[in-house]
């Protein structure tokens, strides 16, 4: 007898938890970060100060090619020792513009991720919200998780509500 009550509650537990209330929804974040405010915003700093990394290097390439001109026009007639040196400081410059161009690139993806920060952070406040509102279990984000399949009946698509909770109105 009691094997079989532990048998039949070995049974039912498994049914007690299926027959929870689970509620899944999901997302695509590309369809509402690009169009928040503030990631228009970020975009266009972001702009700026690649430009200002950009003009920098054209100015260390302008300045580079020009010695290496001035180099190969006088170079027959330069002692062995004077083209020594000016070769190797052609060689530095060209040091010093790849440990710029990979410092510059460093520096972008920082700026991005500090001005990208708080954006993601609203969204997923707001994803938050919603999810707390309307009950659910979990929201994906299938952008940034790999789920190879949703079931469009039994997971509610939040984009709308999250795009209206951000006040966006597209």
């Amino acid at each position: 007898m009691m094997k079989k009550l532990l048998l039949i509650v070995l049974l039912a537990l498994p049914m007690g938890i299926f027959a929870q209330n689970l509620k899944f929804g999901h997302l695509r974040s590309s369809e509402i970060i690009p169009l928040m405010a503030e990631y228009t915003k970020a975009q266009t700093d972001l702009q700026g100060y690649f430009k200002n990394y950009q003009d920098e290097l054209k100015k260390l390439e302008d300045e580079f090619n020009k010695k290496v001109t001035e180099f190969q026009n006088e170079e027959k007639t330069l002692p062995e020792n004077i083209k020594n040196r000016r070769q190797q400081e052609l060689q530095d410059m060209a040091t010093r513009a790849q440990e710029f161009q990979t410092t510059s690139e460093q520096d972008m993806q920082k700026k991005q991720q500090e001005l990208m920060a708080p954006i993601l952070q609203k969204a997923n406040d707001a994803i938050t919200a919603v999810g707390q509102e309307q009950g659910f279990t979990y929201i994906f984000d299938l952008d940034s998780t790999p789920i190879p399949y949703v079931n469009e009946t039994t997971s509610t698509d939040v984009t709308a509500a999250v795009k209206a909770k951000l006040g966006i109105t597209q």
